[in-house]
């Protein structure tokens, strides 16, 4: 199919022959990059009161006009646009022309040159059209003028959509206006069921026949290709749809794996030849949710791995282009997510395209968020929303509203225009033999595996609210829900933050407080740390996070979660890589060698062992990463292990002064005198206090100190002379620590500690101070570049990392990846800043590395669910660090690794060096 797009027209038309194929003339423009001026009016708020210009598409209040809407506002604008747009008609006589809006908020009343197109459109997410082809004038100028109203003259359209809504309420006309132009006799619309066994019905609707034509269908490739024979029957003007059908002998068929479309050619014909004609695309395939089991796809079981996905852009409101489009479901698959759920409202045709091209399933929702739509204005917009959708082989569930919001009325009414019968679902709920229920705890996880009996898929769990849900606690639960046999996925509350800019605010992101920043990614698009992990835990190639050590053999555990995809289909590369060290300039790492694993083939659902068939001298390097790549050549995960202990890793060299060591003392200090710096330390709390070197002073204090602990200094001793000086400080209380500073010349500063607790705890280690305004950057080896949480540690890569001071607030701000917070398995660490950098070196494994705290969000929930506890030291070296919860559970609820630590009074040593 050729496009073509004549600017002054906006014309685009699709054929093969003029007089046979629908035209479609935009009136408006395409899309949010492309938009035409209109004239406007706009009845309230800001710019009211005056004809002017508005680009359409457009949510009004990013053009300037009105006001701005959250849907749980009580107080909500009720402003009215009224726009002018002139348009050309051709020499159309003796056809149909319709006028079609693919979305418009709120009531839409159409007049043609100074007559009503028709009833009031009410409803703002689905299309719907008008036939003015007895109100416009050929050959010539014709005037629309469109009324809309932001609210609704119906209430129940206000209470779905708009009067409680968790989502922002908007007014215009977002999406394309254009007019369709077709023969007298046409077809209005098809419906396809395409299924596995090569098995087509095809329904036609089809306008004005005379009883002397047929219909006939062509299935083709994409690329034209006939496949099989023309089908035909033999027109009949009585009939509400005629219907085709064939078989196919094994057609490649569609699925999120391996999306194969087709389309079919259908053709009204009569003696004097084609009359009308229309293009649509298609896949074969078989959905199906077999009650008390699962959901399958082609007969294979399939575990849906979803998110919740806004129609969404800060600058332009719910107006999209087709490159968002592809850019979000290019981004759902790089997330090795499967599914979306359209939330709270069906989506631009566009993405739905995208998705059958790219392979994703689809949830398509009509809205009821916590209220429903009216049985008159329900019905209309049911079949508006089924009709536009019904071809898209990505769609295999009908949401009929959300968390209560359910008509069921309705229930019966999306079968009416789908050959395919797919179940309708009530998200939140128990229906249709579908356990969908929103945001369960680890404890209902567990209830389910052990005794439910229902298909299991919540609709909405793991809410992303700033920094929390999302990938934290998504290992726990995902590995439970995968021992449910009638587990059928689930989707993560949300996919990106609705952060809007707001135009009457000098442009600030607006993300209504608490409401809308529950993305896991940022309004543009900005990655949080969770869609990496997610990547990992969702990877269709599955490897459970394990360490490796001398012992290594080279081999690691595997397992297929495809569905239809052989691991023969994937390859697999690793590479043995030197990472620089602290002193480096750069934190690239060198590749030494790589290669690929042995063959090794699983089946869908199978596990094995993967044998990377290393090289004798694997252990000699630093790092061992390695990528699986699916069968279309994407990258599905990258793994990442360190090879060298923390204490085998070299430190800075000390330049050594002739000087010996010297120890003094005032009344409240120990000063220790080696290599040309002065080591302060606290009488009374045995902390170090500054470090002074020359003219600088590095101001380190505070520590350490045991995190959490309440403790007293009980003794202080000194050892050695000259060359070598220790001093060693003893602590009691709740817990217990015995500190050593070792001096030696030409080495580093050496801390040996060790301390003792009983209980719980969200955080174990030791902490220091240091003025965070003094903090530029910092550079380290280990995980990273993102913080973890106790519950979000895949996917982060082993390597060195460096990133520059920031205060980012996840979800408020979206400077990723955030400067604050804990960073996992660090091995060294050179603090950045405005006095003199120092680095820190571990000799322990799994240490975590605390970075300040995180600033507070604006609108930070009362109940800390996702601020979780930090030390009250500023720089902590940590063997236990907290989880993070969700919006609406604490950590605790979220299954083993988001409880807190438990301490049984054990020892606990470790080991640090201080280069300075």
């Amino acid at each position: 199919m050729k496009k073509f797009y004549i600017a002054c027209l906006g014309l685009f038309i699709s054929l093969s022959s003029f007089a046979q194929t629908t035209i479609t003339q935009y009136l408006s423009g395409t899309d949010k990059d492309h938009t035409v001026q209109w004239d406007f009016f706009c009845t309230e708020g800001r710019n009211s009161g005056k004809w002017t210009k508005i680009a359409v598409p457009s949510c009004w209040e990013l053009q300037g006009f009105g006001a701005y809407n959250y849907g749980s506002d009580r107080n909500k604008a009720h402003e009215e646009g009224q726009y002018k747009h002139e348009f050309s008609v051709g020499a159309w006589t003796g056809k149909r022309v319709f006028i079609v809006f693919e979305g418009s908020m709120t009531d839409t009343k159409v007049m043609i040159n100074g007559k009503q197109a028709g009833p009031i459109h009410q409803g703002s997410f689905y299309r719907f059209k008008y036939d003015i082809t007895d109100l416009v004038k050929f050959n010539a100028q014709n005037l629309l003028e469109v009324t809309v109203d932001k609210m609704s003259a119906e209430a129940s359209v206000n209470a779905a959509e708009r009067n409680r809504s968790d989502f922002w309420v908007f007014g215009g006309i977002y999406r394309p206006v254009y007019l369709e132009v077709v023969p007298d006799t046409y077809i209005d619309r098809v419906a396809i069921d395409a299924k596995a066994d090569g098995s087509f019905h095809l329904d036609v609707y089809a306008n004005n026949l005379h009883n002397d034509e047929t219909i006939q269908a062509q299935v083709q490739t994409l690329n034209s290709v006939n496949v099989g024979q023309p089908m035909t029957v033999a027109a009949d003007a009585s009939a509400e749809h005629m219907e085709l059908k064939d078989n196919f002998n094994k057609p490649a068929l569609w699925s999120s794996e391996y999306p194969n479309l087709y389309q079919v050619i259908v053709s009204i014909k009569n003696k004097q030849g084609i009359v009308h004609t229309i293009r649509q695309k298609f896949g074969f395939r078989t959905i199906e949710l077999r009650p008390q089991d699962g959901f399958y796809v082609n007969g294979a079981k399939t575990i849906l791995k979803g998110t919740c996905r806004h129609s969404f852009w800060p600058e332009t409101g719910r107006t999209l282009s087709y490159a968002v489009q592809v850019m979000d479901v290019k981004l759902m698959k790089e997330m090795n997510n499967n599914a979306v759920r359209m939330s709270h409202y069906p989506p631009d045709q566009d993405f739905l395209k995208v998705c059958d091209s790219l392979g994703i399933y689809v949830l398509d929702e009509l809205t009821g968020w916590q209220s429903k739509y009216d049985t008159v204005v329900g019905r209309k917009l049911v079949k508006e929303m089924v009709v536009r959708d019904v071809n898209h082989p990505s769609v295999v569930f009908w949401d009929n509203g959300n968390e209560g919001g359910f008509n069921f009325g309705l229930d019966n009414d999306y079968a009416l225009y789908d050959p395919q019968k797919r179940v309708v679902l009530h998200p939140w709920s128990d229906f249709n033999n579908m356990d969908a229920h929103h945001y369960p705890d680890y404890n209902y996880i567990l209830k389910t595996v052990a005794s439910g009996k229902d298909v299991f898929m919540p609709t909405e769990f793991m809410h992303g609210l700033y920094d929390g849900g999302a990938g934290a606690a998504l290992e726990d639960f995902w590995s439970k829900m995968l021992e449910y046999p009638h587990a059928a996925g689930g989707f993560i509350w949300a996919f990106l933050d609705e952060a809007v800019i707001r135009t009457d605010k000098n442009n600030i992101y607006d993300g209504d407080g608490n409401h809308a920043p529950d993305g896991i990614l940022g309004p543009h698009r900005e990655k949080e740390a969770s869609f990496y992990t997610i990547k990992e835990i969702w990877s269709p190639v599955y490897i459970k996070p394990q360490p490796i050590d001398n012992t290594f053999d080279g081999k690691i555990a595997v397992e297929n979660r495809y569905v239809f995809t052989k691991l023969s289909q994937c390859k697999f590369v690793w590479k043995l890589v030197k990472l620089p060290s602290a002193q480096a300039k750069t934190t690239q790492s060198t590749t030494t060698l790589t290669g690929a694993p042995l063959p090794l083939e699983l089946a869908p659902g199978e596990k094995g062992v993967l044998n990377l068939h290393l090289p004798a001298t694997w252990a000699k390097n630093d790092a061992l990463y390695l990528t699986a790549y699916g069968p279309h050549g994407e990258e599905l995960c990258t793994w990442s292990w360190a090879i060298k202990s923390p204490a085998s890793i070299p430190k800075a060299p000390v330049i050594a002064s002739k000087a010996n060591i010297i120890k003094t003392e005032t009344d409240t200090q120990i000063i220790i005198n080696a290599d040309g710096k002065k080591y302060y330390f606290n009488k009374t709390t045995g902390c170090i206090e500054k470090v002074v070197k020359g003219n600088t002073t590095i101001s380190l204090s505070d520590g350490p100190l045991l995190a959490g602990a309440n403790m007293t200094l009980k003794s202080t001793s000194f050892a050695g002379i000259q060359k070598k000086c220790f001093i060693r400080f003893n602590y009691a209380g709740d817990a217990t620590m015995r500190v050593q500073w070792s001096f030696e010349k030409g080495k580093p500063v050496r801390l040996d500690y060790t301390y003792t607790q009983t209980g719980d705890f969200d955080y174990m280690g030791i902490t220091f101070n240091y003025p965070e305004e003094k903090v530029t950057g910092m550079k380290w080896l280990g995980r990273g570049p993102y913080r973890t949480w106790k519950n979000r540690i895949p996917g982060q890569q082993f390597g060195v990392w460096h990133k520059d001071y920031n205060n980012t607030i996840t979800g408020e701000n979206w400077g990723y990846p955030e400067f604050k917070g804990y960073h996992s398995e660090v091995n060294w660490a050179v603090i950045e800043n405005k006095e003199s950098p120092f680095t820190v070196y571990t000799d322990n494994k799994n240490i975590y590395l605390q970075m300040y705290r995180p600033a507070r969000e604006m609108d930070a929930l009362k109940n800390n669910n996702v601020e979780p506890p930090f030390p009250d030291g500023q720089i902590g070296f940590l063997n236990a660090i907290s989880p993070i919860g969700t919006k609406f559970q604490a950590a605790k609820q979220m299954g083993p690794q988001s409880q807190k630590t438990h301490a049984d009074g054990q020892p606990v040593s470790n080991t640090l060096w201080f280069e300075f």
